[in-house]
């Protein structure tokens, strides 16, 4: 009765959104878990999600957690918040034993006491095999030309040009940037 569907934006989506809340009480885990997919031949996913936190008292622990026999649960992300989390977008390399499952499954978990939270709201939920690839190019000003040390960044991806204003960032996730 934890979990629902509310039609609010919390997380930074358009609504509905699926909203963790803190009546019924309770104390232990609960999960949240996603069909099962078939991932065979895959070695690695991404699971992106919206999602914010009305934090009201320590301690419990959320994240997200995978399985391949819908028994055993192995957490890939984890946090245990002293503070609320602000809207934002997450980002989960899973790489774990339970990829490559014909009956792969994540789940969305809480773990503590459940009134230690006002409510945790999730949105936009995308599960994709990820691909990398190479950003280079060179970086020039109409007059002055080639520019030398010249940051180009999206995110944690960075690189600087050399002498010839030649950038390259390698293992980018392929993504519009």
């Amino acid at each position: 009765n934890n979990w629902s569907v509310q039609s609010s934006s919390s997380a930074g989506g358009t609504s509905p959104e699926m909203r963790l809340y803190w009546s019924p009480a309770f104390t232990g885990l609960t999960l949240f878990k996603s069909p099962v997919v078939n991932t065979v031949g895959r070695t690695e996913l991404l699971l992106e999600f919206k999602h914010y936190l009305d934090h009201y008292d320590t301690p419990y622990t959320l994240g997200v957690k995978t399985s391949s026999d819908g028994i055993t649960w192995n957490t890939v992300w984890g946090v245990s918040p002293s503070a609320n989390i602000a809207a934002e977008t997450k980002e989960v390399i899973i790489n774990n034993s339970d990829v490559g499952s014909p009956t792969f499954q994540f789940a969305f978990f809480f773990d503590g006491y459940i009134f230690n939270i006002n409510y945790w709201n999730i949105d936009d939920v995308t599960l994709f095999a990820p691909e990398y690839g190479t950003l280079s190019g060179y970086v020039t000003e109409a007059t002055r030309g080639v520019i030398e040390g010249a940051r180009v960044f999206s995110g944690s991806y960075e690189a600087f040009t050399d002498a010839t204003g030649y950038y390259e960032i390698a293992d980018m996730l392929v993504d519009v940037y």
